[in-house]
């Protein structure tokens, strides 16, 4: 049987935990005018929440806005390299992530439902290290886009599960003890895990 999109509809709450790889693909030019290109990365788990709410549009089919933070942060560090007598090394900590998403959503049987997501996402960012001008580079912003699905129960109840990409703009640091330099163009792929209420 196949539930009705009023079935999946109003607002909802849930506790999301989630696994999330961030990953920083560019190059650095240390104070010897050495250039390393690479891809550096660090994994990290993280509670959340999430708030949306679902709208029918059709029959099966629901367009939604949802909300989701989570405070986990990673740290990954941008090590100058061994000849770099000024010593450059940088750590870009991640943190507080949020993202605001158009999730449409089409059920498929009379519990469960498939969704899209697509958002824009706000990250902060703490430099430590060898490293000015931290105020420009204090947050960063990107695109996200996720597929999930929902399982619904008879008292409002839902699980979920989600796995997506964000894609943030790029960024680029200068250190203090030389003419060094760092460009990076970070992405983040998640698989998360939701347990929430329908009101």
């Amino acid at each position: 049987l196949m539930a009705g999109a009023a079935d999946f509809a109003g607002p909802y709450i849930a506790i999301q935990a989630s696994t999330n790889a961030a990953v920083l693909n560019g190059k650095g030019t240390n104070s010897n005018s050495e250039v390393t290109n690479g891809t550096l990365g660090k994994t990290f788990a993280g509670v959340g929440v999430q708030i949306g709410w679902s709208i029918p549009v059709a029959d099966t089919f629901l367009i939604g806005l949802d909300i989701s933070y989570n405070p986990a942060s990673g740290k990954i560090s941008l090590d100058s390299g061994a000849g770099d007598s000024a010593n450059d090394d940088i750590t870009l900590d991640i943190a507080d992530v949020t993202t605001v998403s158009i999730m449409p959503m089409v059920s498929v049987t009379e519990n469960s439902a498939v969704y899209a997501k697509i958002g824009l996402t706000h990250a902060d960012l703490t430099w430590t290290g060898n490293v000015i001008d931290v105020d420009l580079n204090s947050s960063m912003r990107g695109e996200t886009y996720a597929l999930g699905t929902r399982t619904l129960y008879e008292n409002g109840a839902f699980l979920q599960t989600e796995f997506g990409i964000t894609d943030f703009d790029s960024l680029k640091v200068h250190t203090k003890n030389s003419s060094g330099t760092g460009d990076a163009s970070p992405e983040q792929v998640y698989g998360a895990v939701s347990l929430g209420f329908r009101f």
